[in-house]
């Protein structure tokens, strides 16, 4: 239930911490230190569907927090993410 209701396509990440004291964490998208190219893709997406970016927008977002621009090395999940957070502040 957890991950249908706060999916990314939604604006949300989902992180679990199983083993000892395990937790689950719900994220606003834009709160996080890390993001995947799929979940900024996601977020992108959403960001589209509520009319908050244009397609021209979304295509140039989606490109800028490629792999292929980032160089899918150490520390790209943090470049993605500080500009999916930094776009995500001025949009909603």
């Amino acid at each position: 239930v957890i991950s249908t209701r706060f999916s990314p396509d939604k604006g949300y990440i989902v992180e679990s911490k199983r083993g000892g004291g395990g937790c689950v964490m719900i994220k606003r998208a834009g709160a996080y230190a890390g993001m995947t190219a799929a979940q900024a893709e996601k977020y992108i997406k959403k960001l589209l569907s509520d009319g908050g970016i244009t397609s021209r927008e979304a295509a140039i977002l989606k490109l800028a927090v490629s792999d292929d621009i980032l160089d899918g090395g150490e520390g790209a999940e943090q470049r993605r993410a500080r500009l999916i957070n930094t776009v995500g502040r001025y949009v909603q």
